[in-house]
């Protein structure tokens, strides 16, 4: 996602909310990861996932300190419609127009036709492949 955020603050008016933090690279990083982990936990929550979200090392270690555990429920989230709508609306507002869990899932973000390549196929390391 940080190409996506990096070419929206470049475009981004000098009255958006969050150009001071777009000026600095090491702030667009922080940002970019903070809002993919959202994304994906919001995605989670969608498909009937009961999300949490922590900070599992001391940040004095490392500064890519947060874990997504989910646990499965019973089918998708009676909350789905406005969970994506608050999906849609956190990557417009950072200029995201896709994200590779989104178009497995064949979730729109900013109007964009999604992959029609869900699940996933999985490598041997059960990563996916392309």
């Amino acid at each position: 996602l940080r190409p996506q955020i990096d070419n929206h603050a470049k475009v981004a008016a000098s009255d958006h909310p969050l150009s001071p933090i777009f000026q600095f690279g090491i702030y667009r990083e922080r940002l970019t990861e903070t809002v993919t982990d959202s994304i994906r936990a919001i995605l989670l929550q969608m498909m009937g996932y009961k999300v949490s979200v922590f900070e599992f090392i001391g940040g004095e270690h490392t500064s890519k300190n947060v874990m997504i555990t989910a646990v499965k429920k019973n089918g998708p989230s009676s909350k789905s419609v406005e969970l994506r709508s608050k999906l849609k609306k956190l990557a417009e507002f950072h200029g995201i127009t896709s994200h590779k869990l989104a178009s497995w899932m064949k979730e729109e973000l900013a109007g964009e036709v999604q992959a029609d390549n869900f699940p996933p196929r999985l490598s041997r390391r059960g990563l996916p492949s392309s």
